[in-house]
């Protein structure tokens, strides 16, 4: 992983959950923000993206760009953020 601002990740990780939270298997949810607490956040992010998936849960515009910019910042596989793109909705 490159050099990043690990509080700013972790802050729009966060963000993004809290997006989802309501929306999402409450169990998978909690998860992902033990995850996050242990600064495990590339497990947080491929959990989060796994669970938004497979509920089809439709996705804002701007909370994908999120999506997308933090997989980008972990230097992450851009399939993993690939796959919940055809749930993003358009502005």
């Amino acid at each position: 992983m490159s050099k990043y601002d690990y509080k700013s990740l972790e802050e729009k990780l966060r963000t993004v959950v809290s997006y989802f939270a309501d929306k999402l298997n409450g169990e998978a949810v909690e998860q992902i923000k033990e995850f996050i607490e242990h600064g495990e956040y590339g497990e947080a992010y491929e959990l989060l993206c796994h669970v938004v998936a497979s509920a089809k849960q439709q996705i804002p515009a701007d909370v994908y760009e999120i999506i997308m910019e933090l997989g980008r910042q972990m230097e992450l596989p851009n399939e993993i953020w690939e796959k919940i793109k055809p749930l993003r909705q358009h502005p």
